[in-house]
């Protein structure tokens, strides 16, 4: 052990002496949610799949109304063709309303994204702000209705079902998917903050199609005046319908043809009437089975009763031995007729005396 000099005092290694800090490390800054990201992200895939799913339904729809299949019974039911025209108007509103929807807000986050990317450039923080995520997810989805519509391809043909609108189903659902493939593709490859064609072209193409499918849409279907002519006469079909079915259940009951409509009120309650002019409906008998309804009609459907009858599946809806119930735009009669196998004749009964005893002889 080394000497200590007079008046020195070991050094007690316990006692406490200042010491500097340690210097401190730059620490970057947790990353934060970008919420308006993730919301724009989000509402641009449910309104994409909204607008794509709905003009796939509106391109189905509209090539089965005009390339019906003689092995698809429901192209050839009034109440299917009816069904298609709805099918088609809903599929029309959802485009209308769905594409400025999904344009504003590819808008928003093409700008959120040039504002991210200027915030790069000065602290090197934040610049795709879920670009990539969104186009890699989309992508995705498109790359699997590419991939299951060519399974489905494939299995049609091996079932022999190869048909023109089934060729053209799948063409457009091709083309359409693989057109959303490649731009969100390209996208995802695109610097942000540079200026860029490729978004321009794709919101002209989206609403160009959009215009076309709705104006399309109008010529096949009809305007919304003319949907209205239509849903009104068939209304009066209905009625027309009802009173035929009002006239059995009265022969039923008095055995005889009414002469007048007002005679049906006992047995089936009021008459319905038209829904325009709030007048009765034509009635007239022709004989003791036969009777006439007649009603004026707003519009043509004389093409699609008789595509509808042209298939093997087409049950019409027949009453009192009506079976077509076609119209011209004007007044048509339909006549109707009391089959007996169905509306027998009343059954008169004879009473029958009991015999008389022979007298016994004397």
């Amino acid at each position: 052990m080394e000497p200590t000099a007079p008046n020195e005092f070991p050094q007690n290694q316990y006692v406490n002496t200042p010491q500097t800090p340690p210097a401190q490390m730059p620490t970057a800054d947790k990353p934060k949610a970008d919420v308006k990201a993730v919301l724009l992200n989000l509402g641009i895939i449910v309104a994409l799949c909204s607008v794509y799913s709905s003009f796939l339904s509106f391109v189905f729809d509209l090539i089965n109304k005009v390339f019906p299949d003689a092995l698809d019974s429901s192209s050839y039911y009034s109440y299917s063709l009816s069904w298609q025209d709805s099918a088609i108007r809903w599929a029309m509103a959802v485009l209308l309303v769905g594409v400025p929807v999904y344009l504003v807000l590819c808008w928003l986050a093409n700008k959120h994204v040039e504002s991210l990317a200027a915030n790069y450039a000065e602290t090197g923080r934040g610049k795709t702000g879920g670009r990539k995520v969104l186009g890699s997810i989309i992508i995705f989805l498109a790359a699997a209705t590419v991939i299951s519509d060519l399974i489905a391809l494939v299995y049609y043909f091996f079932g022999g079902e190869i048909t023109t609108r089934f060729v053209l189903k799948s063409g457009l659902t091709l083309i359409s998917a693989g057109g959303i493939f490649w731009y969100y593709l390209y996208d995802i490859r695109r610097d942000p903050g540079l200026p860029a064609l490729g978004p321009k072209v794709g919101a002209i193409t989206v609403v160009a199609t959009a215009i076309v499918s709705i104006i399309l849409g109008f010529v096949v279907i009809g305007s919304p005046l003319q949907a209205r002519y239509q849903k009104l006469d068939q209304a009066r079909i209905s009625h027309l319908q009802n009173i035929t079915q009002s006239v059995g259940n009265y022969w039923n009951k008095k055995y005889a043809i009414p002469s007048k409509l007002d005679e049906l009120e006992y047995f089936s309650g009021k008459m319905p009437v038209d829904p325009v002019t709030k007048q009765t409906y034509g009635y007239r008998v022709i004989d003791a089975r036969h009777f006439s309804v007649c009603a004026l009609f707003e519009t043509d459907n004389i093409e699609k009763e008789k595509s509808a009858a042209q298939s093997p599946y087409y049950y019409g809806y027949t009453t009192m031995g009506i079976t077509d119930w076609s119209h011209a735009k004007g007044q048509k009669c339909f006549e109707g007729y009391l089959d007996p196998s169905a509306y027998p004749d009343p059954i008169i009964s004879i009473p029958i005396l009991p015999a008389s005893l022979p007298v016994p002889k004397r």
